[in-house]
Formats: structure tokens, C-alpha cells, sequence
């Protein structure tokens, strides 16, 4: 299973938008490969479990963003 879920990250990172701009970034962060790819693998199992449990088409171009920058956000709002 694990082999497959390489695999499926590799094809991941190479053709698709998002796993490819977070690989760049985990790069640029200076982890190595096989982390990275690691952690593509679990934001794949993530995202396929999304699907399922959604029951909604996978969107090939959809970019997921990061819910953290929302509570920052939000939180600056009800200080200011």
C-alpha cells in the first residue's frame, strides 16, 4: 500500500498544481525528499477521504487553503 500511495504522490506532485506548489514549499523549507513525499502521501490519502466522504467530484484545479490563515485573520478583525 505504501508503495502505491509513492506512486500515486510522484504522479501527484508532477501533475498537479497544488502538490506541486507544496512540494516547492517543503523544499524551500529544506526537508528532504522523502519527507516530503511522505507528507504529499498523507495530503493524498486526506484528500481522497474528502472526496469519499463528500461524495463530490474531485476538482482537478481546486486549491485548498490553508484554514490557519482564516482564524489569523479573523482574529485581527475583532482586535481591530
Amino acid at each position: 500500500l505504501k508503495t502505491l500511495l509513492y506512486m500515486g504522490a510522484k504522479a501527484a506532485v508532477k501533475h498537479n498544481k497544488e502538490y506541486q506548489l507544496y512540494y516547492r514549499k517543503k523544499q524551500q523549507e529544506g526537508k528532504p525528499h522523502f519527507l516530503i513525499m511522505n507528507n504529499v502521501m498523507n495530503k493524498l490519502l486526506r484528500t481522497v477521504y474528502s472526496v469519499v466522504k463528500n461524495r463530490t467530484p474531485y476538482s482537478r484545479d481546486y486549491i485548498c487553503l490553508d484554514p490557519r490563515e482564516k482564524n489569523v485573520n479573523s482574529s485581527e478583525k475583532n482586535v481591530a
